[in-house]
């Protein structure tokens, strides 16, 4: 496993099973469960997070030993320079559609006054630590606990991804994003 703080591939999740991917259309049709604010308020949210079905919530349960929280994650733009929301650095994704032809992920350096708790982030005073490049149909962790963006983006980016729960297995829905 190429492993580093910021990034590594994973081997020991299998990939989604083909009839447990659904189309862009069914997934958003459930709804999104992590409405956030509108990064230019002229247009819609470019991220959105949605329910898996139960059988693929457990199939991917089985492989950590706490309790993950399991989604279809959307995007449709460029991410700012920000970390993720949720006390946990590990996000494991496995993009069905990686939203472009040459989309990647970049993390920048820290500030001693950013909001590690989550939000977007000014890049002025950061350095470009580490850039990875953006493979489809392979799972990967990258740590979000560290400021970073998504470029390239040209069409609607599609990933499963598991991260800690902050709620218990059976409650599985609410207000609360992965």
């Amino acid at each position: 496993m190429d492993e580093d703080h910021y990034h590594s591939d994973i081997k020991f999740l299998p990939p989604p099973n083909p009839h447990d991917i659904v189309a862009l259309d069914a997934i958003r049709a459930q709804g999104n469960i992590c409405p956030t604010a509108n990064i230019d308020p002229e247009k819609e949210s470019i991220f959105a997070v949605y329910d898996v079905s139960d059988e693929l919530l457990e199939q991917y349960q089985s492989h950590f030993p706490y309790k993950v929280a399991v989604r279809w994650q959307i995007v449709t733009a460029d991410l700012p320079i920000h970390y993720d929301w949720g006390t946990s650095s590990d996000k494991y994704l496995y993009l069905i559609d990686t939203g472009g032809d040459d989309v990647k992920t970049e993390f920048y350096s820290e500030l001693d006054d950013d909001p590690i708790e989550g939000g977007s982030l000014d890049i002025e005073g950061r350095t470009l630590i580490k850039t990875i490049q953006e493979v489809p149909n392979s799972w990967f962790r990258i740590n979000v606990k560290t400021p970073h963006r998504v470029v390239g983006i040209t069409r609607p980016r599609i990933a499963l991804i598991i991260r800690p729960s902050v709620l218990a297995f059976h409650e599985r829905k609410g207000p609360l994003c992965p």
